[in-house]
């Protein structure tokens, strides 16, 4: 897999080359949006396990009921991002209810879509970009790049790091900690390879560093000075910066970037709320709301900060067919990662 530039004309060509060979078929009558807006207005609301700030879900869903105010009500449950999908697989096993709406890496998608559990979102006919639907099940949603995030105290503006191996250096030993998933690193290897981000994360693993469960309080220890740095996530590291905390983001070439879909679960009550609500995250309004109160944004949608963060910067992702058709080598490759990480 090789470096990628911020371009839909990659993301359409990846969906042409392994789209057929993937994807469920679409249903032999498609709905049309006016068919699913009437059949929204007869169910329940809108249910969503997710593990974002309360405020900031209920801010976005109010905005959401704003474009369709016939939707009853809007519930946000909190659950951590560990116990979603085991959370999800449980209740739908035992044939629901459960969440109306599925955020998650593509590959956990279509593990729920070969059980059962998933259903078309009927993209196409809500008006979704094609670059963003790549199968009828699943819409591209979220795309989280990486940075390092540093403490201006500890940490003076030329000793920031602005490569991988910079950011990873023996000058950061006992110094530097990191989340316990080693995700930045699993996508790092799309553009430099699995040997040299094995390699970078090994030397990162010998700096013995902090772990820690979320990315967020990650990011406030490089606020406090505990840390002097800190790879994380974009939107856990500028709420850091918006708190006025002593901190600067670095951004490292090629941007390790995460992919993230929207799906609709079958045994949610309101699968029709549930696809509108997916094609209004992937249009610009609604990327734009979502990332202005979580400060996750879209990078292939015009008009949020992450598209214009991320322009014409080589980036390393794995794109969600990508993320399908070699999911038992990236779900290796993360667990291989993760336990170098903790030293085991």
């Amino acid at each position: 897999m090789q470096d990628q530039i911020l371009d839909r004309r990659f993301v359409l060509r990846g969906i042409a080359a392994t789209a057929a060979g993937l994807a469920a078929p679409l249903q032999a009558h498609a709905a049309t949006k006016e068919q699913i807006v009437e059949a929204a207005k007869g169910e329940a609301g809108l249910l969503w396990y997710d593990h974002y700030d309360r405020d900031a879900t209920e801010e976005v869903l109010a905005t959401f009921r704003k474009v369709y105010p016939f939707v009853k009500k809007t519930e946000f449950i909190s659950v951590p991002s560990a116990q979603k999908t085991a959370r999800i697989i449980q209740e739908s096993t035992a044939g629901g209810p459960t969440t109306d709406i599925l955020l998650n890496d593509a590959s956990i998608v279509k593990l729920l879509r070969d059980r059962g559990f998933v259903l078309d979102t009927e993209a196409a006919a809500l008006g979704v970009d094609p670059a963003l639907a790549p199968t009828p099940f699943l819409v591209s949603a979220l795309t989280p790049p990486y940075v390092v995030l540093y403490n201006t105290n500890l940490v003076k503006d030329d000793e920031a790091p602005r490569t991988w191996d910079d950011a990873v250096a023996d000058k950061w030993k006992g110094r530097t900690g990191h989340w316990m998933r080693a995700a930045a690193f699993v996508n790092l290897s799309s553009a430099v390879g699995e040997a040299k981000a094995r390699a970078l994360l090994e030397q990162l693993a010998s700096l013995k560093p902090r772990l820690f469960e979320g990315l967020f309080p990650l990011s406030q220890a490089v606020g406090s000075g505990e840390l002097a740095l800190a790879i994380t996530a974009y939107d856990s590291a500028i709420r850091i910066v918006e708190k006025g905390a002593p901190v600067k983001i670095a951004s490292m070439e090629p941007t390790a970037m995460g992919m993230i879909s929207g799906a609709v679960m079958k045994f949610g009550k309101s699968p029709n709320t549930a696809r509108l609500f997916i094609a209004w995250l992937a249009s610009p309004e609604g990327a734009i709301k979502f990332e202005s109160m979580t400060k996750r944004g879209n990078a292939f949608v015009k008009g949020t900060e992450t598209a214009k963060l991320l322009e014409g910067r080589k980036l390393s992702y794995h794109t969600a067919m990508q993320s399908i058709e070699h999911s038992k080598q990236i779900n290796a490759l993360e667990v291989e990662f993760s336990r170098k990480l903790a030293g085991r």
